[in-house]
Parts: structure tokens; sequence; C-alpha cells
């Protein structure tokens, strides 16, 4: 097992929301190397009764992010479209 930390090679941040992109070097049924990646997602919280900052997480192959994004759109839609139609 390796000890070396697996550091993200590429970061996004939008206020307390963000997502990193990580790499891990692998081989193939063949023993071709291939990189392979993962995408972290990652919500910033604070606790208002310790007013700690704590952090919500979770882990997605790239070719989950088109779903990620679709569903995002999704629930957004139907919150403001429910929103307007209240006014």
């Amino acid at each position: 097992m390796s000890d070396t930390i697996n550091y993200p090679k590429k970061k996004f941040r939008i206020r307390r929301l963000s997502s990193a992109v990580f790499e891990k070097e692998s081989t193939t049924k063949d023993g071709k190397p291939v990189t392979r990646k993962s995408v972290s997602i990652q919500k910033s919280t604070k606790d208002s009764a310790s007013g700690d900052w704590e952090n919500q997480q979770i882990f997605l192959f790239p070719h989950e992010i088109p779903a990620l994004i679709t569903v995002a759109q999704k629930a957004y839609e139907h919150c403001t479209l429910s929103e307007q139609s209240e006014e």
C-alpha cells in the first residue's frame, strides 16, 4: 500500500461549493498504463451551535458529472418556478 498523498490536480470554488479533480495512475487488464480520474464535490457549512466549519463531500467518476448537472438543474428549476408561482 502506498503512503503517497493524492493531492488534487485542479480545484474550482464558488462560494461554499467546491470541486477537485484527482488522478490516479493505474494499468489496464492488458498491462497498459492509464490515468484514472475522479471528482470530489464538497459543500462547507458552519455549525450554528459550535461555530465549527463542517464539510459534506461526495466522489464521482467523470461520466457521472452530466447526470449531477442535470438533476441539479431540474431541482433548481423546480424551486425557482415554484417560488415564482407563489408570488
